[in-house]
């Protein structure tokens, strides 16, 4: 998005789907740029961009390459990142969103409309459609061959990083907590010292790897 001929062609192009194909589902996944900046006008090319897509798309997913970046280093210890370590780690994330599940009654399930199916489950609402990803465990292929987990572990690992709005599992906050059930009264209420808890409109978990119907979702309430 930082750039004017990509994200401009690419908000063009979705318009122009928009415009012919009104009622088909669209959805764009598009790149925040680093935070220190690619190129001079990348926060006015970035909001000019996504004012287009959110009119003509029906959700965004969004990556941001500062959080793939740390992956790609604190994670997987890569020392010169290149741009093929950066698509690695974001193919690994869409491939595991867009592949074929299972239903939750173990039944095979293939998604005819993958998109579909994700637009029911995250986008209750038009306005609100922009999506992220969180996944779990962060390694490399080299590194899992030596590690083992556990469902619950993965599972309370993986609601931390959502309720505190880790992209990363290093930046995990663990002092994070849900609020208490209702709101205080506006006199009441704490703007200060507490740690930000993130909130979802909707979430969908996607798990895969072995013994699967074990994981407890529900027990880890992903809300």
């Amino acid at each position: 998005m930082a750039g004017g001929t990509g994200s401009g062609l690419g908000a063009f192009v979705t318009q122009k789907l928009q415009n012919e194909y009104p009622s088909s589902l669209k959805m764009n996944q598009v790149i925040w740029p680093y935070g220190t900046g690619e190129v001079i006008v990348q926060n006015y090319n970035s909001i000019l961009t996504l004012s287009h897509l959110y009119r003509s798309s029906d959700a965004l997913l969004i990556h941001e390459n500062d959080a793939v970046h740390k992956i790609c280093a604190g994670r997987m210890n890569i020392k010169q990142i290149s741009f093929r370590d950066l698509n690695q780690v974001l193919a690994h994330q869409l491939g595991s969103v867009f592949q074929p599940t299972y239903s939750e009654d173990g039944s095979f399930h293939y998604r005819r409309n993958p998109l579909g199916d994700l637009m029911e489950h995250l986008v209750p609402h038009p306005e609100f459609k922009m999506l992220s990803v969180r996944h779990i465990p962060q390694m490399s292929e080299n590194s899992l061959a030596y590690s083992t987990f556990t469902w619950a572990g993965l599972l309370k690992h993986l609601r931390q990083m959502l309720i505190s709005s880790a992209k990363v599992e290093e930046g995990i906050d663990w002092q994070v907590r849900p609020p208490p059930s209702g709101l205080p009264p506006l006199g009441k209420m704490s703007v200060h010292k507490d740690p930000h808890f993130n909130t979802s409109i909707a979430n969908l978990a996607i798990l895969r790897g072995k013994d699967v119907q074990s994981a407890d979702v529900g027990k880890h309430n992903f809300r």
